[in-house]
């Protein structure tokens, strides 16, 4: 399953909660988050990455740094910056993390979220 479905399958959950969410489109929007969720708490901006195979480290102790483009990068510090919520959820065939600190690698280890835990984060952010 690619980033896609993996990001479909989360939103399901979500929504299934009573949250709000919009998968943004980014072709028209470049540096914006994949998601925007809204719950009768807070809003929460959600960027998803995906680790194929391929490129998952084969080493436990491997760091990890999601790869956001500038604008990316940018979009989420200057929202961040104004309080508003937002993080990264990095995702792989070994399990998910939630990453709100994303100029920091993360290990391997730290990919120990289920697509279900990432829901649960997402509505317990947003909703009351």
């Amino acid at each position: 399953m690619n980033e896609s479905g993996h990001t479909q399958a989360i939103n399901k959950k979500v929504k299934a909660a009573g949250v709000y969410a919009l998968k943004i489109q980014t072709m028209m929007n470049n540096g914006v988050p994949d998601c925007w969720y809204s719950g009768n708490l807070d809003n929460l901006w959600v960027e998803f990455k995906y680790i194929s195979d391929k490129v998952l480290p084969k080493k436990e102790g491997t760091l990890i740094q999601p790869t956001l483009s500038d604008l990316q990068y940018n979009w989420l510090i200057e929202r961040g910056n104004e309080g508003r919520n937002v993080a990264v959820a990095i995702g792989s065939s070994i399990g998910w993390a939630i990453y709100p600190i994303w100029d920091q690698p993360i290990r391997k280890t730290e990919l120990n979220m289920t697509r279900n835990e990432v829901a649960e984060w997402i509505i317990s952010t947003t909703q009351d």
